[in-house]
């Protein structure tokens, strides 16, 4: 009767990749979070790995940029970037938009609450439209 020890699963967490900034130029990837995002199709890539990222460009991006220099390569992966960051910051800037109107409204909520006053005295809407200003802005 022999025993066989079953050997234990890589985590993809333990295995410590990085991101090679060079694949950025070669493949049009740039590094999102702990994943891989393809500048041209937005593809996610999970995995850190070179042959994947390079099978990805080789079998859906095959013709892009066939014509183009190296200084026009890396002239086009650096405007890919520049879009992608600038699509990011529009849902960081919206979601901020969100966080202060809930501030504020939980601001002019309580203090209604606190002062116990109707919202058609106009000195009490000015002092809370004052406050709601001062936090959405």
């Amino acid at each position: 009767m022999s025993c066989w020890k079953l050997s234990e699963k890589r985590k993809l967490e333990e295995e410590c990749r990085v991101f090679n900034e060079n694949w950025t130029e070669k493949y049009f990837f740039t590094d999102v979070g702990v994943k891989a995002a393809c500048l041209i199709c937005s593809e996610i890539v999970a995995m850190f790995k070179e042959y994947n990222l390079k099978r990805h460009f080789q079998t859906k991006h095959a013709n892009f940029g066939h014509n183009l220099s190296k200084q026009e390569l890396q002239k086009k992966a650096n405007d890919l970037t520049k879009r992608l960051k600038q699509q990011q910051n529009v849902f960081d800037k919206t979601s901020s938009l969100q966080k202060n109107a809930t501030k504020a409204s939980f601001i002019l909520a309580n203090k209604i609450a606190k002062q116990n006053k109707s919202f058609a005295e106009a000195e009490f809407i000015k002092d809370c439209m004052v406050d709601a200003v001062s936090v959405v802005s």
